[in-house]
């Protein structure tokens, strides 16, 4: 059976090889998060225990990380960019703001954010 991104990726090739010549897709499989596990190594347990990472880029083929972040108020991670994986935030509680690439999101409860990487 052919998949989505197998035929994505034959498709766009310069010259189209022959099916069975592309690389194997990843393994997938179900990544289970227990409550308060974190899947990321931190430096610190401080760090692990506010932010826990639910899953990694490595848990899901490069698509994308799931941390669970607890911030102070007037506070947040700093401004950074993803190389690896996509990121999305969901606000859980109070109003944040999103700064993707050059624009600003203010984000109220129950709002999420997509966050392309290398934006």
């Amino acid at each position: 059976m052919l998949n989505r991104r197998t035929l994505l990726y034959a498709l766009g090739a310069a010259s189209f090889a022959p099916l069975s010549a592309l690389p194997e897709p990843a393994v997938r499989r179900a990544v289970v998060a227990s409550p308060g596990e974190n899947r990321f190594s931190y430096t610190s347990a401080e760090q692990a225990k506010r932010s826990p990472c639910k899953l990694t880029s490595d848990d899901t083929a490069g698509a994308l990380s799931i941390f669970e972040l607890n911030v102070a108020p007037h506070s947040g991670p700093v401004r950074h960019v993803h190389h690896r994986e996509d990121e999305w935030c969901y606000v859980l509680s109070g109003e944040f703001i999103f700064e993707v690439g050059s624009e600003k999101h203010t984000l109220p409860v129950g709002a999420s954010v997509w966050m392309p990487r290398d934006l």
